[in-house]
């Protein structure tokens, strides 16, 4: 039981930490890959967390930085951070970090670290196999094509949506009117007679 309890006490500070990386100030949102399963590393929340912070810290696009007293250009895929500023975002202790970031780095090949006395620079590998957007590639007429087909599809589906939306409607309308009509009805004790088909009521 205490193991079980441990695990789930561990997903839910996953989850909470996880939550709280992806909706930072400035963030935006990252791709993760069905194939982050594949890698038992991952299977340890610890671990996981980490991963999750490196993929959410790293820079979208370059910007300037100064590292080991040198000015350097971050390129997508990468972060100046440190273990105190990872144990303290994840709540993972700081040799935990450490002997985590050796895995990614050694054993899983995730990972390139540059150390310092005061922070290190880490290089996500594959950051734009994972992460870029893959430019649309050139079809021909296929492709010119696409955004019309599409387009007229789009709208032959809004406007099937849309009667059956006004049909819909026109049904619960008429339900609502007949419902509120017999407690009317019953209320004033009208009587009903059938004209036509339909109920209609007289004093």
């Amino acid at each position: 039981m205490n193991i079980c309890n441990s695990q789930a006490k561990s997903g839910v500070e996953l989850l909470r930490v996880t939550s709280r990386f992806l909706l930072m100030e400035n963030s935006g949102f990252i791709k993760l890959h069905r194939k982050i399963w594949e890698n038992p590393w991952l299977h340890k929340p610890n671990y996981m967390m980490v991963w999750i912070y490196l993929l959410t810290h790293a820079t979208h696009k370059a910007y300037d930085v100064v590292f080991d007293g040198e000015r350097l250009t971050l390129k997508p895929g990468q972060l100046l951070t440190g273990r105190h500023s990872i144990s303290r975002d994840t709540g993972v202790a700081r040799s935990s970090v450490e002997d985590i970031l050796r895995v990614l780095e050694s054993r899983e090949g995730q990972i390139r670290q540059q150390k310092t006395t005061q922070n290190r620079l880490i290089t996500i590998i594959n950051w734009s196999k994972y992460q870029i957007p893959r430019q649309p590639s050139d079809n021909g007429p296929t492709t010119a094509r696409q955004p019309t087909d599409t387009n007229k599809n789009v709208k032959n589906v809004k406007k099937r949506d849309a009667s059956l939306s006004t049909r819909a409607s026109l049904v619960i309308w008429g339900d609502f009117v007949a419902y509120w009509k017999m407690r009317v009805y019953k209320l004033y004790s009208l009587e009903y007679k059938v004209v036509g088909g339909d109920k209609k009521a007289f004093s």
